[in-house]
Formats: structure tokens, C-alpha cells, sequence
């Protein structure tokens, strides 16, 4: 038991010293021996004398202020080491701007002024909870059954908004989110979300075979009916491992949406990579050339431009040199990382996208007639 509760904290202990991310043959032969030697006079100095201490069972005042004082060995320090943490966490989210520029150090002329030593957001043990937030729950005022309530959020929320804005797909326009929300509350956009990751708004067979996609495409009318929206913004293509392409399906949807006077704006899609580029940099370093991909779309004009230039009301936006800047595909830009996993951009790195993402929507939007 002693063996158990050692040899974790010293094999961490070990690698944080060392700034390694694991131990090598050798030193993880030390690591063990080390781990045998402490839990053997643990036991023989520790446990096996708390077992024989009698004084504590002669009466149960004793021996509930031992399991006290116990708790209060083990709670004090967790709770000690909990507050440095979170105290450090609120530090580095507070010089996050200065520190973590993001997809602004790719903007013309600029010049970073902030720690070369910060740590790169998001940190690696925050990696896994990046999936941005879709807002609140569907709002009363949708007159949508009960069963699809559970695809539609209020991600914007507005008491008079000037517009209402349709995002209608799946995790790959998700991601876009925090980009979007700061355009939207400056133009007093009202943002509803119709998002189920993994289903395409192309064609009824070319979903996914769960029961969640099908629901979700079929009632995308139903929510698009009840939503009455200004804009509708939708995922222009589709990316795998080798290739970029038009779903088909797609581009009769748009068409039905366009003709009915409701403008598109299409999101081109994000890269997917065979592995996380923010895992592969925590564990090799960010600057290791295996770390950083490309993809065949990256330095091709996006397939949807034909149809843009067809129908009035259909524009598109391309945001791929933000991901993969001079034709490669970094793990890390301005101290962000850009992907929590294979294929979806970081909740940090799509905030920090947001000023070029809304300057590029706002010229998107001046094409279909939705701006003057």
C-alpha cells in the first residue's frame, strides 16, 4: 500500500524537476528503487506503528480526534495547493492579452510585448474542456417539439436585436463560436444555434446512420420556420485527412434558402490532422518540426467561390491562413495553441481570431445584401 501511494508523487516529482514528459529506462529503474526504499520505511516507520499505537481506541473521543487530525494532515495541504493553483491560473488568465496574443501576431505590424516565458494557452490539463459553449438552453419563444428542443441554443442573446442569425451545422462551425459572439453583441445580433456534431446539412442520406442525425437534418426546416432568420450561416465544405470537398446535398440547401430571400454565409472548413498538434507539442516541444502539418486545401481557393459568384445572397468565408499561416499548420500561434484535438480549433485560439473573423464577416455580409 505504501508503494502505491509513493511512487506516483515521486515519479511526477522527478519529471516536473526535470521538465521531461516521461522517464526513461533508466531513470525510471531509479524511480522504482527510490519508490521501494520510501514505502518500505514508510510502512516500518509509519504504518506499521499506527497500527500498533493503542491510545487512540481507549475511548472514541480519541480516536475520532485522530481521524481528524488525519483528515486535516491530508486537507490542508490539497487545499493549500489548490488555492496556489487557482491563484496562478487567475494570473495567467489576467495577462492572457498581453501574453497570449493568439491569431493577432498575424496581423500586419504587429509586435508582441508581453512574457516570453508565459505558458501556452489553453494549459495542457485544460486541453480536453475546449469545446466551445453553444449559450443557453432553446429559448421559450421556438415553437419547436419537444424532442428537437435539444439541438437549439441561444447563443447570443438580445431584448431587441437588430437581426437573427442562424448557425446551422455541426462541431466545425461550434468552434467558430467565440469568434462570432463579439461581432454579434456589437451589431446587436440575436444568435441561435441549430448544432449537432458529426451530422451534415447536405442531403438526408448522407448523414451519419444515428437516430440524432437523422432528427437533427429533418428538423432543420422545422427550426429554420419557427427561427425566421436574417442570416444563415453554414459549413461551405467538408475536409477529411486527404481532401476538401462540396457535400453533395449542400448546395441544393443553399439554393432553397437563398430563394426564399434568406442571405448564406458559408464558413470554409478547418483542417483535420492524424493526430492533436497540442498533444504532439506538450510532449515533444512546440518548435518540433513533427508537431506542425499541412493539408492539401491549404494554398487552394476554396471550392464554394463558383457558387458565391452565382447567387447573390451566398457568400463565403475562408479563414484558413489563420490556421496555417504561410502554408504550414503550427500547433502554436501567438502562445495559443490552435487545436485542442485532431480537428477543432482551441475555445482560446477562436476568441483571439475574432477581430479578423468579424472584419472578414462583415465584408462577406457586404456581398450578399444583407449590409448596405
Amino acid at each position: 500500500y505504501a508503494l502505491y501511494l509513493i511512487h506516483w508523487p515521486v515519479l511526477i516529482t522527478y519529471l516536473v524537476l526535470r521538465d521531461r514528459p516521461m522517464a526513461g529506462p533508466r531513470s525510471g529503474v531509479v524511480i522504482i528503487l527510490v519508490s521501494l526504499v520510501l514505502a518500505v520505511l514508510a510502512t516500518r516507520l509509519v504504518e506499521d506503528r499506527f497500527k500498533a499505537w493503542a491510545w487512540p481506541e481507549r475511548n472514541k473521543r480519541r480516536l475520532a480526534g485522530v481521524v481528524v487530525l488525519c483528515l486535516a494532515l491530508v486537507a490542508a495541504p490539497v487545499l493549500a495547493w489548490q488555492h496556489v493553483e487557482d491563484r496562478r491560473a487567475d494570473r495567467i488568465q489576467s495577462e492572457a492579452v498581453r501574453n497570449n496574443p493568439g491569431a493577432a501576431v498575424l496581423e500586419p505590424g504587429f509586435e508582441f510585448r508581453g512574457d516570453p516565458d508565459a505558458p501556452t494557452l489553453p494549459l495542457p490539463e485544460d486541453l480536453p474542456r475546449q469545446p466551445a459553449s453553444l449559450g443557453e438552453a432553446c429559448p421559450e419563444d421556438l415553437a419547436l417539439p419537444e424532442k428537437l428542443r435539444r439541438f437549439c441554443h441561444e447563443s447570443v442573446a438580445q431584448a431587441a436585436p437588430e437581426r437573427t442569425v442562424l448557425v446551422l451545422g455541426n462541431s466545425h462551425l461550434q468552434h467558430w463560436l467565440p469568434a462570432l459572439r463579439p461581432l454579434a453583441e456589437a451589431e446587436r445580433w440575436r444568435v441561435l444555434t441549430w448544432i449537432q456534431p458529426g451530422c451534415f446539412y447536405a442531403a438526408a442520406e448522407d448523414q451519419p446512420g444515428s437516430e440524432s442525425c437523422r432528427a437533427w437534418f429533418e428538423g432543420a426546416e422545422q427550426m429554420i420556420g419557427t427561427a425566421d432568420p436574417d442570416l444563415v450561416v453554414v459549413q461551405s465544405t467538408f475536409t477529411d485527412q486527404e481532401r476538401e470537398f462540396l457535400r453533395p446535398g449542400l448546395e441544393q440547401r443553399i439554393r432553397e434558402l437563398t430563394d426564399r430571400g434568406i442571405p448564406v454565409v458559408g464558413i470554409r472548413d478547418t483542417p483535420r490532422f492524424p493526430e492533436a498538434p497540442a498533444e504532439c507539442a506538450v510532449l515533444n516541444g512546440e518548435d518540433d518540426p513533427r508537431c506542425t502539418f499541412t493539408h492539401p486545401m491549404v494554398g487552394t481557393p476554396d471550392p464554394a467561390l463558383p457558387l458565391a459568384r452565382e447567387l447573390p445572397l451566398y457568400s463565403t468565408l475562408d479563414l484558413t491562413d489563420l490556421i496555417c499561416p504561410a502554408g504550414q499548420c503550427p500547433p502554436v500561434v501567438g502562445n495559443v495553441y490552435v487545436y485542442w484535438d485532431d480537428d477543432h480549433l482551441s475555445r482560446v485560439y477562436s476568441q483571439s481570431a475574432a477581430p479578423v473573423f468579424g472584419e472578414r464577416f462583415r465584408e462577406a455580409l457586404s456581398t450578399d445584401g444583407l449590409r448596405p
